[in-house]
């Protein structure tokens, strides 16, 4: 019994850990910046941005947050709407939600509103998001952040 017991918590877990995409935390990343990382790498790759509102940085393909509550300033989350600005899976705005998949899995959270999808992976440690807005089959913006 104990054996049978043991078998089906094994195949429960192996069927919950199959269920959605789980990333490396080193493979989260956009432009090739990850959350996480300081503001002197951003500044040393993509030089300084275009405006600043706030914890908002402008850049011409992408606009980051930026925590300046602490004296370590870091990057909380990358967004973009451009083509061009990929992931380190090579998946960009006007990627089909095929390539999306294709690359990353099934995702951990499917929203839709509006006729619109969202599409969420997280970092396998839980600590980094990722998320796809998807309209026709078609990615339109992407994000990664960190989570709160």
């Amino acid at each position: 019994m104990k054996k049978i017991l043991a078998l089906a918590l094994a195949f429960v877990f192996i069927l919950s850990t199959a269920a959605f995409a789980a990333i490396a935390e080193n493979q989260v990343t956009l432009g090739g910046l990850t959350p996480g990382v300081s503001v002197d790498v951003l500044i040393s790759k993509y030089g300084q941005p275009r405006s600043k509102h706030g914890d908002e940085w402008r850049y011409r393909d992408f606009t980051v947050e930026v925590d300046q509550k602490r004296n370590a300033h870091y990057i909380e989350e990358i967004s973009t709407t451009e083509r061009g600005f990929l992931t380190a899976q090579g998946i960009g705005v006007g990627n089909t939600v095929q390539d999306l998949t294709n690359a990353f899995g099934r995702p951990s959270e499917i929203e839709s509103k509006h006729g619109k999808d969202e599409y969420t992976y997280y970092s396998r440690t839980g600590r980094l998001k990722m998320e796809f807005k998807i309209a026709h089959g078609i990615i339109q913006k992407i994000s990664y952040s960190m989570r709160d």
